[in-house]
């Protein structure tokens, strides 16, 4: 199992090895594929090791480490991306409802992620909008 998340994982974030009976020699072999920096190319943030006693505390400490170490390069990545303006990242598709009080700037917030201009005189209406299809490579996260 080990091995295998030194195969560019890019998907896998959480994995419960609890009550799986690894052994810390088990648990070492996580930490060697997790620093070969030539294959380990993971977004692991998180692996859970509860009920495998024969794990010393030193070896649990040594994997926090490096799932912290991942979680902080990912939120970097994404910081990087963020900023860049000329970089258009994949942001798959998801629904997104804006909700709040009458002029507390729910559409100025959208029109700003649309790139649109901020509109002083925009009209509040006691109604929905709605926008059936939303590209967010459209989205100018940058300002």
């Amino acid at each position: 199992l080990a091995e295998v998340l030194q195969v560019s994982n890019r998907t896998l974030l959480s994995l419960d090895l609890s009550q799986n009976r690894i052994s810390n020699s088990g648990a070492k072999e996580f930490i060697r594929c997790m620093q070969d920096d030539k294959t380990y190319n993971s977004v692991l943030t998180q692996i859970r090791f509860s009920g495998n006693e024969d794990i010393s505390e030193s070896v649990l400490i040594r994997i926090e480490n490096l799932l912290e170490a991942n979680s902080y390069r990912l939120q970097q990545d994404v910081l990087e991306l963020i900023q860049d303006k000329d970089t258009k990242g994949r942001w798959n598709r998801c629904k997104l409802m804006v909700v709040g009080n009458g002029r507390a700037g729910k559409t100025a917030t959208v029109r700003s992620l649309l790139g649109q201009k901020f509109i002083p005189e925009w009209k509040f209406h006691n109604w929905c909008k709605l926008k059936s299809q939303c590209d967010t490579t459209e989205w100018n996260l940058a300002q």
